[in-house]
């Protein structure tokens, strides 16, 4: 039997996403942290991206991102350090709708 793999729902409208990508030493993958949402008070822990383990997704509020000195704190809080395990980050871009292209030769 196949495991269903859970990717949570993303609200765009609402938030902005960052991947962060954790090495196997992250004390987030550890358990020695509560979790990711300690790294800032403006950011939320949304989950693992589908089954990989070291590759989380977290949110911050639009109007939080939209903010230069916020989002300024949240990108140097996710600069990469041994101490934190952070191998690098990265802004999720909205998903675009694909159009239908016409099938005439």
């Amino acid at each position: 039997m196949a495991s269903t793999i859970s990717i949570p729902q993303l609200n765009f409208a609402a938030n902005t996403y960052l991947t962060v990508y954790l090495s196997p030493s992250s004390p987030y993958l550890s358990g020695q942290h509560a979790s990711l949402n300690s790294i800032h008070p403006d950011i939320s822990h949304v989950g693992p991206l589908g089954v990989l383990n070291d590759v989380h997704i977290i949110s911050a509020a639009k109007e939080d991102w939209g903010r230069n000195d916020i989002r300024e704190d949240i990108l140097a809080a996710l600069q990469p350090t041994q101490d934190n395990g952070i191998i690098k980050f990265e802004v999720l871009k909205e998903p675009q709708q694909r159009t239908k292209r016409n099938d005439e030769l």
